[in-house]
C-alpha cells in the first residue's frame, strides 16, 4: 500500500507538472500570438493595449525651413524630372497631378513677420495658397539668379551632356516605353493649338466617342487633309504674305487674302476669319490600308485652290457635293472608342476638320529640334523610311501617302525608343556625329563636376522662360536665350505685361519690387516684428514686492512655454511683463483669468494697452480662421515624463484620427509641457474642443504648422512720441499690402488650369539678424 501510495502520488506530480507545462506553453503560444498581431498593427498605424483598447501611433512633425536651393530644386523637377531623373523633393508633392506651367512670383521686401502681422490685409494670398512653409532670408534678385544658375547634375548619367538634354530625351527618356508613353498630354495640346474639349475656338467642334481607355495596343489610324484658301478680307492688307515653316517670305499675288503655311511641310493653313476650308480627307488604319479618301465641297467661295500644293483644280471639286458634316460622320464611324489619330502637324487637320480627339500622336512632336523647329514630314519619310513622297513630278500631294508616312514614322519611333532612334539617326538628322559625342563623353568622365546651368538645359529642352520685373545688374546677367526679359518700373507695369505673355513661356518670374526699399529698413521692420510679438504679450499683476521672475515664471508655464519675464517696478505695484513663444500661451492664461494666485492673491493678466494693439481681438480672430489651421489644436499642461505624456496625447484619438503631433524644442532631454495635433478631419477638432470631459486644456490653434517662432530680438515697443507718424506709416503700409495682395490675386486668375503657383516673401537679413520669409504653393485647379 505504502509503494501504491507513493507510486500514485509520484504520477499525480507528474501529472500537476505536465499540466503547469502546457499551461505555459499555451501562455507562451498566446504570448507570441498577440506580440504577432501587435507588430501588424503597428505596421498599420495603430496599437493594441493590454486590454484590447485600440491607440493609434502618433507621428510627430519637424519643422522644416525652406532654403533657396530647395525651391530650384521643386521647379527643376517639375520642369525637367520626368526624363532626367532628378530626384523627387520631400517637403512637397504635386499628387499625381501634371503640371502645365510654372510661375513664380516674388514679392521681394516682405517677410514672413509682414505677412502674419498683418494677415487679414493678405486675403489672396492666405485663401488662394494651401501650402505655406517658412524659408530662410533671402533676396528676390538672388532667387532668380540662382534658379538660373543652379546646376543640374549630370554625374550619374551615361551620356554626355549634349546628348542628355537632346529635346527627344528631355521629353521622353531614355526608357523603353509603350505607345502610351509618346502621346500627347492636355498640357501639350494646349500649348500645341490643338482643339480640345471646351477649348478656345472650338465652339461647334464635333468630340469623337473616346472612352479614354487607350492602351499600348490600342490601334493607330493616319489622318491627313488638303486644304484651301477661301474668300476673306483683312482690313488694309493689300497682298497675301505666304510663310512657310522656316519663315521664309513669298508674296501670293491674290488682293486681300492673308494666309501662312502650316500643314504637312507648313502649308494650307489659313489664317483668315473665315479660317481653312478642307477639300480632301485621308484616313488609313495601323497596317496603311486606306479607309477613307474623300473631296470635300467647301462652303465658301474658293479664293485659291493652291493647285501646286493641293492638287485641287475647279474641275475636280466642281461635281463634288460632299460636304464637311458628312466626313465627320464617316470619321466617327470608323474611329474605335480607343483609336489613336497619327500625323504630321496634326492641330491644323484637326482644326479645319472641326473635330475634337483627345489621343494623338503627332510626328512633329516626336522628332523634336532644338528651340521648338520642327522637321519637315517629306525630309522625315526620305531619312528615316527611305522613302520619297510629295514628289515634285506629280503636282499637288496624295493626303492617302502623306497619312501613311507618318503612321509609319509614330510606329518605327515607338518600335525603336529615343536612344535607339537617337543611336541610328543622330547625325543624318539632328547633325550629332559620333566622333564628337565620344570625346566630349570622355572629356566629361575625366572632369570632376558633369553638371550644366538650369537656365541652359530649360532653354535646350525647347523650354521658354520669361523675367518680368525691375532691371539690376544681377537680373542683367541672365543671358537673353535663357530668359526673355521685360524690364518694368512699377508692379502695375509687371502685371499689366505679365498679362499679355502669359500664356506663351513654360516658365514665368514675376519680381514685385514695391516693398524693397521699405521693407528692408531697419525701423520698419521693428515696428512689423513688435506688432506680431503683441499677440504673445501679457501683463500680470499686481504682484507682492518680493516676487520673483521665477515665480511669475512657474505660474504661467502650464499655460504654454515663456520666452521672457521681465519685473516692472516703475509702476505704483509690480507687475511683470510676460512673452510666450506662442500666442496660444497668452490665450489660456487670459482664460485662467481668476485663478491664478500668487502668494496667496490673485493675480491679474491682460493685454497691452496702446493705439497699435487696439486692433489686437480682430487680428486674433483672423488668425482662428485661418484654414490652414482647421484641424489643428493646441494642447497645454501635459505632462514632462514621456509615457504619461503619451497617455495624455492618445485620449485624443477618440474624436478622430491624428496626422501629427509637434511641439517646440524640448530642453534637457525634457518633454515639452505643449503640444499642436493635427487631426485629419476639421469636425474632430470641433469634438475636441467641445468634450466637457476633456482633462487637458486646449485651444484651436492659432500658429501655422510651418512656424516655428512668433517674437523677435529687434521687437520693440513704439515710443508715445512717435505714434503719430507711426501711425501714418502703418495706414501707408496696409494700402501698399492690400494693393499687392489684389495683384497676386489677378495674376492667379490669369493662369491657366494646372499650372503651378509658386510665391516667394524672400525675407530680410539686417544688423545680423534674419527675418524669415515664406513659400506658398498652389495648383491653379481646372
Amino acid at each position: 500500500m505504502r509503494s501504491g501510495g507513493v507510486i500514485d502520488l509520484r504520477v499525480a506530480a507528474l501529472r500537476t507538472q505536465h499540466t503547469c507545462i502546457r499551461a505555459r506553453s499555451r501562455t507562451k503560444m498566446s504570448a507570441s500570438t498577440s506580440s504577432s498581431g501587435k507588430r501588424r498593427a503597428e505596421e498599420n498605424g495603430i496599437l493594441i493595449s493590454d486590454h484590447g483598447v485600440k491607440r493609434q501611433k502618433l507621428q510627430t512633425r519637424a519643422q522644416q525651413v525652406l532654403s533657396v536651393k530647395d525651391v530650384c530644386d521643386l521647379v527643376q523637377y517639375i520642369t525637367l524630372g520626368r526624363s532626367h531623373n532628378l530626384r523627387k523633393p520631400s517637403w512637397y508633392s504635386l499628387g499625381g497631378e501634371s503640371v502645365s506651367r510654372v510661375n513664380l512670383m516674388i514679392l521681394d521686401g516682405l517677410t514672413q513677420s509682414h505677412f502674419y502681422s498683418h494677415f487679414g490685409l493678405f486675403t489672396h494670398l492666405s485663401r488662394k495658397y494651401s501650402s505655406r512653409w517658412t524659408l530662410a532670408p533671402s533676396s528676390g534678385e538672388r532667387l532668380t539668379s540662382e534658379l538660373f544658375n543652379s546646376e543640374v547634375s549630370n554625374a550619374s548619367h551615361k551620356l554626355p551632356v549634349r546628348l542628355w538634354w537632346h529635346p527627344v530625351i528631355c521629353r521622353f527618356g531614355l526608357k523603353m516605353t509603350g505607345m502610351r508613353g509618346f502621346l500627347l498630354n492636355e498640357q501639350e495640346m494646349i500649348k500645341h493649338q490643338f482643339p480640345v474639349r471646351g477649348g478656345r475656338d472650338c465652339e461647334g467642334f464635333v468630340c469623337t466617342e473616346s472612352d479614354g481607355s487607350v492602351s499600348d495596343s490600342s490601334p493607330l489610324f493616319g489622318l491627313d487633309c488638303e486644304m484651301v484658301c477661301i474668300r476673306a478680307l483683312i482690313g488694309r492688307s493689300n497682298e497675301c504674305v505666304m510663310l512657310d515653316w522656316m519663315n521664309d517670305v513669298s508674296v501670293c499675288p491674290v488682293i486681300g487674302c492673308q494666309w501662312c503655311c502650316a500643314g504637312w511641310m507648313g502649308l494650307f493653313q489659313c489664317v483668315t476669319r473665315a479660317g481653312p476650308e478642307v477639300t480632301r480627307v485621308a484616313l488609313v488604319d495601323s497596317t496603311g490600308e486606306c479607309l477613307l479618301d474623300e473631296l470635300v465641297k467647301p462652303h465658301n467661295p474658293i479664293l485659291n485652290y493652291c493647285t501646286r500644293f493641293s492638287g485641287i483644280t475647279p474641275a475636280i471639286l466642281d461635281p463634288v457635293t460632299t460636304r464637311l458634316a458628312e466626313v465627320q460622320t464617316r470619321l466617327l464611324e470608323l474611329l474605335p472608342r480607343d483609336a489613336v489619330l497619327v500625323g504630321h502637324s496634326l492641330d491644323s487637320d484637326l482644326r479645319a476638320l472641326h473635330i475634337v480627339h483627345p489621343h494623338i500622336l503627332d510626328t512633329s512632336l516626336l522628332y523634336r529640334r532644338e528651340h521648338g523647329r520642327r522637321f519637315k514630314l517629306k525630309h522625315l519619310a526620305q531619312v528615316v523610311l527611305g522613302r520619297q513622297i510629295q514628289c515634285e513630278v506629280r503636282e499637288g500631294h496624295d493626303p492617302c501617302e502623306d497619312a501613311r508616312a507618318a503612321l509609319h514614322l509614330a510606329q518605327y519611333f515607338i518600335s525603336k525608343g529615343p536612344q535607339k532612334m537617337l543611336d541610328d539617326h543622330g547625325s543624318d538628322l539632328w547633325e550629332l556625329t559620333v566622333e564628337e559625342l565620344e570625346a566630349e563623353f570622355d572629356q566629361e568622365k575625366n572632369t570632376k563636376n558633369s553638371s550644366v546651368l538650369f537656365g541652359d538645359v530649360h532653354f535646350k529642352s525647347c523650354k521658354s522662360a520669361v523675367f518680368v520685373g525691375r532691371s539690376s545688374e544681377t537680373i542683367d546677367r541672365l543671358v537673353t536665350q535663357q530668359c526673355r526679359r521685360h524690364t518694368c518700373s512699377s508692379d502695375r507695369q509687371v502685371l499689366s505685361v505679365f498679362r499679355k505673355v502669359a500664356a506663351s513661356y513654360s516658365l514665368s518670374l514675376l519680381l514685385f519690387s514695391s516693398f524693397s526699399s521699405v521693407g528692408a529698413q531697419h525701423d520698419h521692420l521693428q515696428q512689423v516684428c513688435e506688432r506680431l510679438e503683441q499677440m504673445c504679450v501679457l501683463y500680470v499683476g499686481p504682484l507682492p514686492p518680493d516676487v520673483s521672475e521665477g515665480q511669475v515664471h512657474a505660474l504661467l508655464r502650464r499655460c504654454g512655454r515663456l520666452r521672457s519675464v521681465r519685473m516692472l517696478h516703475f509702476t505704483h505695484r509690480v507687475h511683470a511683463r510676460v512673452v510666450f513663444d506662442f500666442p496660444e500661451g497668452a490665450l489660456m492664461a487670459l482664460e485662467r483669468q481668476g485663478t491664478l494666485r500668487l502668494d496667496g492673491c490673485t493675480v491679474k493678466v491682460r493685454r497691452p494697452l496702446h493705439d497699435s494693439s487696439l486692433d489686437l481681438d480682430e487680428r486674433l480672430s483672423e488668425r482662428q480662421s485661418d484654414p490652414i489651421n482647421d484641424r489643428i489644436i493646441y494642447v497645454c499642461n501635459l505632462s514632462r515624463k514621456p509615457q504619461r505624456r503619451q497617455t495624455q496625447l492618445q485620449s485624443f484619438v477618440q474624436h478622430g484620427r491624428i496626422q501629427h503631433v509637434w511641439s517646440s524644442a524640448e530642453h534637457a532631454g525634457r518633454c515639452s509641457r505643449h503640444a499642436f495635433i493635427e487631426f485629419e478631419r476639421a469636425d474632430s477638432t470641433q469634438a475636441a474642443l467641445q468634450d466637457p470631459n476633456r482633462k487637458q486644456t486646449l485651444c484651436h490653434a492659432l500658429t501655422p504648422p510651418h512656424m516655428s517662432l512668433w517674437t523677435h530680438p529687434l521687437s520693440v515697443t513704439i515710443e508715445s512720441t512717435e505714434q503719430h507718424k507711426q501711425e501714418c506709416d502703418r495706414q501707408l503700409l496696409e494700402r501698399k499690402i492690400r494693393k499687392l495682395d489684389r495683384r497676386v490675386g489677378k495674376v492667379f486668375r490669369t493662369l491657366e488650369k494646372h499650372c503651378l503657383s509658386i510665391v516667394i516673401l524672400p525675407g530680410a537679413k539686417i544688423d545680423g539678424a534674419e527675418h524669415p520669409g515664406m513659400c506658398f504653393i498652389q495648383m491653379k485647379p481646372a
